[in-house]
């Protein structure tokens, strides 16, 4: 959503808190996962997010001791012991940061090619493209793409395919030409 515009009215907008700041949500959910001692930075961080709520805050955590001094008017605290099932399907939206901009530099006759909504396979690292009869690498994931996708084939999760999102334009500094860039959504299965 940073990347490419503005949420509509009735849009669910997933942020980390360091993005959110300075914007106002009539809903905020946070999830605090693993926070570990809170320094002072951290306490900031917390309450960036907090703040962000302008109607109703919804707070999930699993530290007990998190906000154990912590009383306010309004605030109810409801703990929840039962451990919520991995869904079996992800979509992973990809961006700029999630593939190689640089493998795209050779590629623009063939990226242009494509459009929104076609399929590509999963080869490795690359994105393979099966348009017009010809099997072609068509993308390159980042390292750290590399390496969430580690973290996710951990917990079971495998890339099966990919479907175009985007095709984007992007000029490499010091290029004269401009370069077609595909930015794709990515499924992944248990």
């Amino acid at each position: 959503m940073e990347d490419f515009g503005r949420a509509e009215k009735g849009s669910v907008v997933i942020s980390t808190i360091h993005k959110s700041k300075g914007r106002e949500y009539d809903s905020v959910y946070m999830m605090l996962n693993k926070i570990g001692q809170l320094t002072d930075e951290k306490r900031r961080a917390i309450y960036v997010g907090i703040t962000r709520a302008k109607k109703a805050l919804r707070v999930h955590y699993y530290d007990d001791s998190l906000f154990e001094d912590v009383a306010a008017e309004g605030v109810v605290c409801v703990r929840d012991d039962n451990v919520p099932l991995q869904p079996e399907n992800v979509i992973l939206n990809l961006t700029h940061k999630d593939v190689v901009l640089d493998y795209f530099l050779d590629k623009k006759a063939i990226i242009c090619e494509l459009r929104s909504g076609m399929r590509l396979e999963v080869d490795g690292v690359f994105l393979v493209s099966n348009a017009h009869g010809f099997t072609r690498h068509v993308a390159k994931f980042s390292g750290a793409f590399i390496r969430k996708l580690e973290s996710l084939s951990a917990k079971g999760y495998m890339p099966r395919f990919a479907k175009i999102r985007y095709v984007v334009a992007w000029k490499k500094e010091g290029c004269a030409e401009e370069s077609a860039v595909i930015l794709p959504d990515l499924y992944l299965s248990r």
